[in-house]
């Protein structure tokens, strides 16, 4: 099987699961907060950390299952401030051995909203 299919399939598998697990944990929670997305969040990479360092230690999983583990980094902030933090995701993959892409774009603000502080 070729490995963009690997890559597709696991991007199926990986938005389904965590569109249907995001949508229960925000249901049980009841909360006006995104706790769904939240706990998702937290949930996954953790469970893709810890996969990725067992596979690579203990060599559970082959080099064509671990791209089912895309690790996803966003920073959102001042692009002088996203370029100056480049030379450590630098550091980081060249560190990780496992290759990355890191690319820059801008985005449209549609809304931001600052809570209350107490």
């Amino acid at each position: 099987m070729s490995r963009s299919v690997l890559v597709a399939v696991g991007g199926l598998i990986g938005s389904v699961a965590r569109y249907w697990l995001a949508g229960a944990v925000q249901r049980f929670s009841n909360s006006a907060f995104l706790v769904g997305t939240f706990t998702v969040n937290l949930v996954c990479s953790f469970l893709v950390g810890l996969v990725m360092a067992l596979s690579i230690e203990r060599g559970l999983l082959n080099a064509n299952l671990r791209l089912f583990l895309p690790i996803l980094i966003e920073i959102v902030d001042s692009e002088e401030k996203v370029r100056a933090a480049l030379p450590y995701l630098d550091t980081m993959l060249d560190t990780a051995g496992g290759g990355g892409l890191v690319t820059l774009e801008s985005a449209e603000i549609i809304k931001y909203t600052q809570g209350q502080r107490s």
